[in-house]
């Protein structure tokens, strides 16, 4: 987003760590290094005290940014366009928002898994949501009067469980990995998943789907590759690994990770009602024939039912299928890989770029009004 306001005018960037645009350039592909872009870091009081108290308070910190930019919109009058990247938000006035899942609906997919069974844990997290929305002065209309853009159509109905007359536009974001077309040549018969070491990306559930695939004769095997999130479930994974046909990588750069697309002939996810699916698109991109639960924004990446599942037994019987016929595995492939030149960066910031300019020309709440009348052409609308 930042790569596309740059060619626009100069940007005032509140954040709360510091700024560094040549290593978002590196891992990302921007050019961000050398932009008119003018880092604000928000200082807060409450922030600063939970931090040294090391009291998680990620929710905290979404509505320090909220109030820190209601202070400049009073202080200052020369902005042209407001934005946010992270879901909806109460900014002052009309902006730019893009909801990857609610913040303000729960359960939260990555909750509590005993949260319907414990009352007092809802009350204080919900508790704890109204303390935040009074500390930023949160105003519930002000998010029908922003644009909404969200990551997937399953997200904008999420979207809509919490604020039932909100319209939004499908733009979804854009996935790092460049589209590899290779002969195929180094690819082994295994499986890759991507996603962080944490509970809710079920990599247990993968190692069962695979294990199941070896004990009908298939030759298959696993890399769960991803980042250190929680020690204790890393510790469980491990625990699984009887033999070289299962392998954990874990924090790798983007030229490791170039690698294992090269090397995989097929992806597999294991996380229920993801929101979109960076981790998908990026291994359909990379040319990987991948798989995924039957639910979330992903079922709109990943069409085929037949590499849609539902359970362990249900992914188990649909890929013994496709490993047992090489003509239906290339069919499905090749159906996949057309789907590709949705998913790039270029896709994400053709659009959104559309988008900036027409809010720059008739103001976002003009926009607003035209999406309202049906107005806004090829985007994909509620």
């Amino acid at each position: 987003m930042l790569d596309v306001l740059k060619k626009h005018g100069p940007i005032t960037l509140l954040t709360l760590e510091p700024f560094e645009p040549k290593r978002i350039d590196d891992y990302y592909g921007t050019s961000l290094s050398g932009a008119d872009i003018r880092p604000v870091i928000v200082k807060d009081g409450l922030l600063e005290l939970l931090e040294r108290l090391k009291i998680p308070h990620g929710l905290v910190k979404l509505h320090a940014l909220m109030r820190a930019c209601k202070e400049f919109r009073r202080r200052y009058s020369h902005y042209d366009l407001v934005c946010s990247g992270y879901d909806e938000q109460d900014l002052g006035g009309p902006c730019i928002q893009y909801i990857h899942y609610p913040w303000n609906l729960y359960p939260r997919p990555d909750a509590p898994p005993d949260w319907n069974d414990r009352w007092f844990l809802q009350q204080v997290i919900l508790l704890y949501n109204a303390v935040c929305r009074k500390f930023s002065g949160f105003s519930y209309q002000r998010i029908y009067q922003n644009l909404t853009l969200v990551n997937s159509r399953w997200t904008g109905e999420k979207s809509r469980q919490r604020y039932p007359e909100l319209e939004y536009l499908v733009l979804n974001p854009p996935a790092p990995a460049p589209a590899i077309n290779d002969d195929r040549s180094r690819r082994e018969a295994r499986f890759l998943s991507i996603g962080r070491c944490s509970p809710e990306k079920e990599w247990l559930k993968l190692i069962d789907i695979v294990e199941s695939l070896r004990d009908r004769g298939h030759d298959v095997g696993l890399t769960l590759a991803g980042s250190r999130d929680s020690g204790s479930y890393e510790t469980e994974v491990r625990a699984r690994k009887t033999g070289d046909w299962l392998e954990l990588k874990l924090d790798f750069s983007r030229e490791e990770l170039t690698e294992m697309l090269l090397t995989h002939q097929f992806g597999l996810h294991g996380m229920n009602d993801e929101h979109y699916g960076m981790a998908v698109a990026e291994l359909i991109l990379g040319g990987c024939l991948t798989s995924v639960p039957n639910n979330g924004g992903q079922a709109e990446i990943v069409t085929n039912p037949q590499l849609r599942y539902d359970s362990v037994e249900d992914a188990v019987e649909k890929w013994d299928s496709i490993l047992l016929d090489s003509d239906y595995q290339k069919e499905l492939l090749e159906e996949q890989l057309e789907s590709r030149p949705h998913l790039t960066t270029e896709r994400f910031c053709r659009e959104f770029d559309q988008l900036v300019c027409l809010c720059l020309e008739r103001g976002v709440a003009g926009v607003v009004d035209g999406f309202r009348r049906g107005e806004l052409g090829h985007f994909s609308k509620s």
